[in-house]
């Protein structure tokens, strides 16, 4: 047990691969496979990880050039509310824009 705690569950070895041998060993062939695949799809999400950050990234870069973004009840009557991209098909809707939001 001390040779799977000093080769699998210290902080000081979370960069190195899992024992799996060591873990197959010590609770089963089935707890073996199971840490072996969550390894194998930690590895997998990695990649996936690493273009999400650069797409979030990119969004935070280029969100005032976006014209969705952009679009704001700010820039159309003054005020800090958004306006949903439904506006103006309801008349309810828009008669309450016009009355309550426009200077």
């Amino acid at each position: 047990m001390n040779l799977l705690y000093e080769e699998w569950a210290s902080y000081s070895v979370f960069y190195k691969y899992q024992p799996i041998g060591l873990i197959r060993k010590y609770f089963g062939e089935k707890i073996g496979l199971y840490f072996a695949w969550l390894g194998v799809y930690t590895q997998m999400l990695i990649p996936a990880s690493v273009v999400g950050v650069i797409v979030f990234l990119y969004g935070c870069v280029t969100v005032d050039d976006d014209i969705p973004s952009s679009e704001t009840a700010l820039e159309r009557t003054g005020h800090d509310l958004l306006v949903s991209l439904t506006e103006g098909t309801h008349p309810y809707w828009s008669y309450w824009i016009l009355e309550h939001l426009t200077p």
